[in-house]
Parts: C-alpha cells; structure tokens; sequence
C-alpha cells in the first residue's frame, strides 16, 4: 500500500501535534489518493529564533528531536477546494492561518485544505531513511542488450518540497 510523506514546517508541526491544527493548506493536493501521509517536519532554519516561544523545545524534550524527522502521521482521505481570493474563515481556523496570510499564499489561485484525520504520534520519530520510493532508472544489461527503463525501489534520502508517494513502513 502506497502512502505519502508531506512536508510541514515546524510551525505547522507544533500546532497539528498539539492539536490545534486540523487541516493543512496546499497549492496541489494527491488527487484520488486515499491512505496514510506522514509528517516530515522541514529543518526550516528562519525559525529558530522563534522556537523557544512556541514551545517546540518542550516537544523535542517530551518526543525527542523532530526537525528533519517524521514524528506523526494521519489518515487522508479528505480535502477541500477553495478559491483564494473568496476566503473560507472555517478552514482558516482549522489551519491555523490568517486571511492574509492565505491571500499571500494563494495569489488568487484555488488552494485546498487536507483534513487531518486519526493522527498517530510516533513514540520514536522516523527518518527519511526508513522509506522506500518508486523512481525510474535506466538498467544496462550488458553489450548485448540495450539499455530500458524500469520503476526501481530506492530508499527515500531527500526531503520533499511538498509530498511525495512511499512505501508504508513495517
């Protein structure tokens, strides 16, 4: 069964793992997709300054490092499609985020929200490293045989930029 790895900054991770935040917004979304998404939390490096404050160290004591590591992750089966400029103050709420903030994002465009569902925080985070994805390799075969494309399992050792399809974990 294939599932997803979504990156989230830490803002966003502090407020979903707290519970304050139930739904994500996202410029594309996994059409037709239905399955577990795991939370990678970026290393996103303008915020550290501002994680004393938000008490993402009182995280990191209580559930052990989680910037650059998967601590969580929840069923998606769900999400909304919005048009930007129109506003939906419900799901801002739920995501945790201003008007402004989604017009700046949003430029105009339609946005969606993913509604987080079942999350399950992990007592120990997961690496990238634990993940495997599909990616399409050219294989040489020899001097007799030309070279063809085939889908390759390979161990996950990039960050995605917003998501990208996985093997689920055992």
């Amino acid at each position: 069964m294939k599932s997803i790895i979504l990156s989230v900054s830490p803002q966003e991770a502090l407020n979903i793992l707290n519970g304050k935040q139930t739904a994500l917004l996202r410029k594309r979304v996994p059409k037709g997709f239905v399955g577990w998404c795991y939370l990678y939390v970026n290393k996103d490096y303008k915020f550290w300054n501002w994680f004393d404050k938000a008490g993402l160290f009182e995280y990191d004591a209580k559930f052990g490092k989680c910037c650059g590591l998967i601590p969580a992750r929840f069923w998606f089966d769900e999400y909304t499609e919005f048009d930007s400029r129109l506003g939906n103050p419900k799901l801002y709420i739920k995501a945790c985020v201003s008007d402004n903030k989604v017009a700046d994002y949003g430029k105009g465009k339609n946005l969606y929200a993913i509604h987080i569902k079942n999350l399950e925080i992990f007592n120990e985070p997961k690496s990238l490293g634990e993940f495997k994805r599909y990616v399409w390799k050219t294989i040489y075969s020899g001097m007799d045989c030309p070279p063809y494309s085939d889908e390759v399992l390979v161990t996950v050792c990039n960050a995605p930029t917003n998501y990208i399809y996985v093997e689920v974990v055992k």
